[in-house]
């Protein structure tokens, strides 16, 4: 029997999971942060199931204040304004070639 709390699908190793995806999603160009879930989404990591999206703005915060991602307010014409994100630290420990998905996580029932 697996031990759900123990399971990367308890939510407990999600930022360790998403940290790496999202530093390759924005390795190319900066990004607001609903466009970053939705490429998330269409890795294939996720299959049916996209990311807690509250838990991906909660990472994407934690990644400012480390240093890793910078944020800057724009105003726009559609919108009062929108924040972008800009990766900062970290380029250097991803992967190449960045088009690269990862593979589906697998032994969590499902």
């Amino acid at each position: 029997m697996t031990n759900l709390n123990e399971c990367p699908c308890s939510g407990k190793t999600l930022a360790r999971l998403i940290q790496p995806a999202v530093m390759t999603v924005l390795a190319d160009e900066p990004l607001h942060g609903y466009v970053i879930v939705q490429r998330l989404t269409a890795m294939t990591m996720f299959r049916d199931h996209g990311p807690d999206i509250t838990g991906v703005y909660r990472l994407l915060k934690s990644m400012e204040k480390k240093g890793f991602v910078t944020s800057t307010w724009e105003i726009g014409r559609q919108r009062a304004g929108q924040t972008t994100l800009r990766l900062d630290a970290g380029r250097e420990g991803l992967p190449g070639p960045l088009d690269r998905d990862p593979a589906p996580l697998s032994g969590c029932g499902g």
